[in-house]
């Protein structure tokens, strides 16, 4: 259950901005009628705003996702850190082998 929460509060922490900019872009709309309003008048909410709010938090809050699940969870750590050493294994043997061959040929 913590880490639910831990989940839950990373995903509002992350996509708190694009609540905030849609509910002020729905503000706007109603109270001025028209787009972009005073609100989004000036150049950095007019053009950054939905980029931050929607990319960028977005992606983070993707990023983050495996993360939690690599620190809260022991089983996903563990599968990890055997596909580490794997690859490490088989980068050394691959190394080897070519050493092997570069000294064969000498």
């Amino acid at each position: 259950s913590i880490t639910i929460t831990y989940f839950a509060a990373i995903f509002l922490l992350c996509n708190c901005f694009t609540f905030f900019n849609s509910g002020l872009y729905s503000f706007t709309m109603a109270w001025y009628k028209l787009y972009p309003g005073p609100i989004y008048d000036n150049n950095f909410m007019f053009f950054y705003s939905w980029l931050l709010s929607e990319l960028f938090c977005t992606v983070l809050n993707a990023s983050l996702n495996p993360l939690l699940y690599v620190w809260r969870v022991r089983e996903m750590r563990l599968w990890i850190l055997g596909l580490l050493r794997k690859r490490s294994n088989a980068v050394s043997v691959v190394i080897a082998n070519s050493n092997n061959q570069t000294e064969s040929e000498l």
